[in-house]
């Protein structure tokens, strides 16, 4: 028997958000009680199990959400849509294909929400500089330079800045889009304290949306330009943080940008998982490294049971 929930839910302000969340975990129910109907000894904490009861929605993200905690000005819950979204991006079982893509974006929104743990997790402190190499071949040249500057500046770490700002100033040579260029810039110009030039960076890097490859309502904030943002208060002194401009282009919310900067309590889930599925709610929020990491082709499909396509369905 499907079980009906209230709508509830924490974090939703309009009965329209509540129906999209209401849709949204029932359709997670479903495929979770589904999951027992088909296997009853199934084990919850199995990450091949829930990758069949969580991907196959597709995510849990709904620009709608993001446009009425805009509309109200409400920038707490919109961190925590945020931060929900990127913990759902960074789950194990769920990660994208094209993974170093999404870790350099998602590492960028981390910041952004000062959620320092989900930017250790996607970049490791002590992970070796030869496996940032490897895992950034064959990445949009824009991010395979941006991710390595990225680490090197928030860690501060000598070997890869020596490593990696020479390939940046490479890649600033190259014909590339002038907002990707910016933002790589932007980092560099962070390196060197220089704070005028990393304010007309950012101003620029922030028109990277007016590419087709972005949505409208990722625009609305660009959320990774927040990032780049935040990242020069890590990096700067706090008194050429503060003399850093922020950006006056349209996909940067300047309001919430201060909002940012001034509060820095924990995050929370805008929308926690009802029952009888509410034990996600500590698996999204746990220490990823505490389980092993399982990128889509290493999910052993071929020992899912056939009759279990059926969740394609519900």
């Amino acid at each position: 028997m499907e079980q009906k929930m209230s709508a509830s839910f924490t974090g939703c302000k309009t009965e329209g958000e509540a129906i999209m969340n209401q849709a949204y975990f029932d359709a997670v129910i479903r495929r979770y009680q589904k999951m027992e109907e088909l296997d009853p000894g199934w084990n919850r904490n199995s990450l091949k199990h829930l990758n069949w009861v969580l991907r196959l929605y597709g995510g849990n993200a709904d620009f709608k959400v993001q446009a009425g905690c805009l509309s109200r000005r409400d920038w707490k819950s919109l961190s925590n849509y945020y931060y929900q979204c990127t913990r759902y991006n960074l789950f194990p079982t769920l990660m994208h294909f094209d993974y170093t893509v999404v870790q350099f974006w998602d590492a960028l929104t981390a910041i952004a929400l000062g959620d320092h743990d989900s930017f250790e997790h996607i970049f490791p402190k002590d992970e070796p500089l030869e496996k940032l190499i490897k895992d950034s071949k064959g990445a949009h040249p824009l991010v395979r330079e941006g991710r390595i500057l990225l680490v090197g500046l928030w860690y501060q770490n000598k070997q890869i800045l020596e490593y990696t700002i020479p390939k940046a100033q490479m890649y600033l040579a190259r014909k590339y889009p002038k907002p990707d260029l910016a933002l790589v810039a932007y980092m560099l110009a962070l390196h060197e304290h220089d704070v005028a030039r990393a304010g007309e960076c950012l101003e620029t890097a922030c028109q990277i949306t007016r590419s087709a490859e972005w949505e409208p309502e990722e625009k609305k904030p660009w959320i990774y330009g927040h990032g780049l943002y935040r990242l020069a208060a890590r990096v700067l002194p706090e008194d050429e943080f503060n003399r850093l401009p922020m950006p006056n282009y349209k996909t940067f919310c300047k309001e919430y940008a201060q909002w940012c900067n001034s509060h820095h309590e924990p995050l929370q889930f805008y929308a926690p998982f009802p029952e009888p599925v509410a034990f996600l709610n500590d698996m999204f929020t746990a220490n990823y490294r505490s389980y092993p990491w399982i990128g889509l082709d290493e999910v052993p499909c071929h020992l899912i049971p056939p009759e279990w396509g059926e969740l394609l369905y519900l």
